[in-house]
């Protein structure tokens, strides 16, 4: 009975929507790129009080920031800077970003194509409009190392920092999704749960009920918990129930046995072996 309970209680549908955030995945730390200016991930900071958004380019690999201040931030005004900024470093292989609207235009997207930069590393040579001479380093086999232990480091001290542990999501699991806080009674996940079609890394790629594809980051899902079938319950008490039975009599015919051997053993009398010697006065002479 009290599992049941806490069944039916853990897979509450109201009480799913608006506890708390299942505990975040450890970090992914990013592998360094094997060159300069290959993969570089680009965010939008803002807006501050005076109504201007910073844009901020990173390269992967040396660290090396790009800044531009713009009073309005649109999938046409990215673009124009990041052309002026490649004009000087070159055109990289990748650029990452998060799911913002300029980011996702297909405006943005078709710039990016046009001027051969993936979301996915490709391998290939960085392109310039002029040609480049790429500088070895003797060191850069310990900057590579040293790089990997400083990012391990990182990361244990932040999963242990923030109690991180996998989520084990799998393909076909139905999950509840963080919605924005709109009203003062929205609730912190949304009411309809989508359901994984793919899982890339931390990216999760869901469908909703109406066949539309999402994607979210894993810190924005936790794992929906369903009222299991009324049947299947029944067939899986029955199972459980037929187990106790089986177990139950596999230790009562072995306590059985078990009482038999002791009673043999106590009805089998024990004669002394022990040589006796007879009293002198009983002795003839």
């Amino acid at each position: 009975m009290d599992k049941q309970v806490e069944e039916r209680i853990r897979c509450c549908h109201p009480c799913q929507l608006v506890s708390k955030s299942p505990r975040p995945e450890p970090m992914e730390p990013t592998k360094l790129p094997k060159k300069p200016w290959s993969k570089l991930a680009i965010d939008v900071c803002g807006p501050f009080p005076t109504g201007e958004q910073v844009v901020v380019l990173t390269d992967y690999y040396s660290r090396w920031p790009e800044v531009k201040i713009l009073k309005s931030v649109t999938s046409k005004h990215i673009p124009d800077w990041l052309l002026s900024v490649f004009a000087t470093h070159g055109f990289p292989d990748e650029i990452k970003c998060d799911n913002a609207s300029y980011f996702v235009s297909t405006e943005f997207k078709d710039t990016l194509t046009s001027w051969g930069i993936e979301h996915k590393t490709n391998d290939r040579e960085v392109k310039t409009k002029l040609p480049s001479f790429e500088q070895q380093t003797n060191d850069e086999t310990e900057t590579r190392k040293k790089d990997e232990e400083e990012k391990e480091k990182s990361k244990k001290y932040t999963d242990k920092k923030r109690k991180a542990s996998p989520k084990n999501l799998e393909v076909g699991n139905k999950v509840l999704v963080t919605q924005k806080h709109r009203k003062k009674f929205t609730t912190k996940f949304h009411p309809d749960p989508m359901v994984i079609t793919k899982i890339n890394g931390t990216q999760i790629v869901l469908k909703d009920k109406n066949g539309t594809q999402h994607r979210r980051n894993s810190s924005h899902v936790k794992l929906y918990q369903e009222i299991p079938d009324p049947e299947e319950e029944i067939q899986s008490d029955r199972k459980h129930d037929r187990q106790t039975e089986s177990r139950e009599e596999n230790t009562e015919a072995t306590q059985t046995e078990t009482n038999q051997s002791t009673t043999e053993a106590e009805i089998v009398l024990r004669r002394s072996t022990r040589n006796r010697k007879q009293p002198d006065y009983l002795k003839v002479g």
